[in-house]
């Protein structure tokens, strides 16, 4: 399993409120219909920052993208729609300019959601 988890960062013109209602309402559609996103990506996870025990702007959100491998990956993010239509949208609400991403490879200790546990005891 592959991810790629972003800190994101909200444009300094829009509010908290402002950006993930952007951000749930409007770019979850537009990621959802992307050519292709379904089949490549497993997983799209919007997080939102609870108030009062997330630290205060210092991000506005986190995303998770879940793929079962590095091909799928690039499969989703080196395309025509993905440069041209989702980077655009992004660009609406995200201040790119300070954003942390990471691309990590998942190890499940254990999950209770699924009941998979993977540990020894």
């Amino acid at each position: 399993m592959i991810k790629i988890i972003v800190l994101l960062k909200r444009r300094p013109d829009l509010s908290q409120e402002d950006f993930i209602a952007y951000w749930r309402d409007v770019h979850s559609g537009v990621a959802a219909s992307g050519p292709g996103f379904k089949k490549h990506m497993g997983r799209y996870v919007q997080n939102y920052p609870i108030p009062g025990l997330s630290p205060e702007n210092e991000f506005a959100g986190v995303v998770e993208c879940w793929f079962d491998s590095y091909d799928d990956m690039i499969a989703c993010t080196d395309n025509a729609y993905y440069r041209s239509v989702i980077r655009e949208d992004e660009g609406k609400f995200i201040d790119w300019s300070n954003v942390v991403r990471f691309v990590v490879e998942e190890n499940v200790v254990f999950d209770k959601y699924t009941r998979a546990d993977v540990s020894t005891d």
